[in-house]
């Protein structure tokens, strides 16, 4: 067994929770490992800590105040010091940043894209032959895929040229 499985089972190994044959495992693995045999012994130590030590006691009108707490919960009352979530983790500063920033996208959008669309005119029997898309935009590597490839098909559809390269 590995030092690593026997680590995660310590604790059941300790409480004698393990199965008779993991149990064996990790007895016969602690025998010849002094790293997994340190770390049973801190885990004892810390166990016995822990019996010893008082755990501390309750305050007073602890029941009380979370039965009030979820009686306003859950008749939708909230406490007076409660703000609505989306208002937690915005600021005014980070709003008028995330206003700005998508008022410079849709601009810078709107600037790239203007002469991106233009309709056709006329018929298209008198367009002009559009310009290979493998010289204009480099895509050479492209150029050498086999037949039915992603970048065949690709090639097709950004080209005038149908599916068969006609």
């Amino acid at each position: 067994m590995r030092c690593s499985r026997v680590r995660e089972k310590l604790d059941a190994y300790v409480t004698d929770d393990l199965p008779p044959k993991v149990r064996d495992g990790v007895a016969k693995h602690l025998q010849t490992c002094e790293d997994c045999q340190a770390a049973l012994e801190r885990l004892r130590r810390l166990g016995s800590v822990l019996r010893e030590s008082q755990a501390p006691g309750v305050p007073e009108g602890l029941a009380g105040r979370i039965m009030a707490s979820a009686r306003r919960q859950s008749s939708g009352q909230s406490s007076p010091m409660a703000r609505p979530r989306w208002r937690i983790s915005f600021s005014i500063p980070m709003g008028v940043a995330a206003a700005a920033m998508l008022v410079a996208g849709i601009v810078m959008g709107v600037l790239m894209g203007r002469g991106a669309y233009a309709p056709v005119s006329g018929s298209v029997a008198n367009r002009a032959p559009a310009a290979d898309p493998v010289a204009v935009y480099n895509l050479d590597y492209l150029g050498e895929a086999p037949n039915g490839s992603l970048a065949q098909a690709y090639l097709a559809l950004v080209s005038d040229k149908d599916a068969l390269g006609r």
